[in-house]
């Protein structure tokens, strides 16, 4: 159950990184393009447009973070709800539920323990799929500047 969570939050996350890398670069990429062609005058002035170039991507790109850290934080807040609703309600119960709720929380952390390599495996995965999206969109961006500019 774990795991297919997981999966399910690293498609998301995974789709998301994919559409936001591709828009950053693809208008970036044009935006070079758009430059290069419209604007041949001096170094400075093209300096100075990279300039704004650079610092639009770096507000993108902490906009970007931002989001997906406030993501991050609401997924464990909700957790952590969870999890204090749990312990509220077996507080509550009587002591014949509490060693039902005990055996259950040992049968998840024996199961989380069992999927662990598992869970591992699925974030390396996830890390390395993202890794290759950034790279992918890049080489696309820098193969559409070459294109038009070359």
């Amino acid at each position: 159950m774990l795991v297919l969570l997981l999966r399910l939050i690293i498609f998301s996350l995974l789709t998301l990184w994919s559409f936001l890398t591709r828009l950053i670069f693809s208008s970036v990429a044009s935006t070079i393009v758009l430059l290069i062609q419209a604007i041949k005058v001096p170094g400075e002035a093209i300096h100075g447009g990279f300039q704004l170039l650079a610092e639009a991507l770096r507000a993108c790109l902490e906009a970007i973070f931002q989001l997906i850290i406030e993501a991050i934080n609401l997924l464990l807040s909700s957790l952590f709800d969870a999890i204090k609703e749990s312990i509220k309600g077996s507080m509550s119960a009587t002591g014949s539920a509490i060693g039902e709720v005990a055996e259950k929380l040992k049968t998840s952390i024996e199961e989380g323990l069992q999927n662990f390599p598992e869970l591992i495996e699925e974030l390396t995965d996830f890390a390395s799929k993202v890794i290759q999206e950034l790279w992918n969109n890049y080489v696309d961006s820098v193969a559409q500047v070459i294109e038009h500019n070359g």
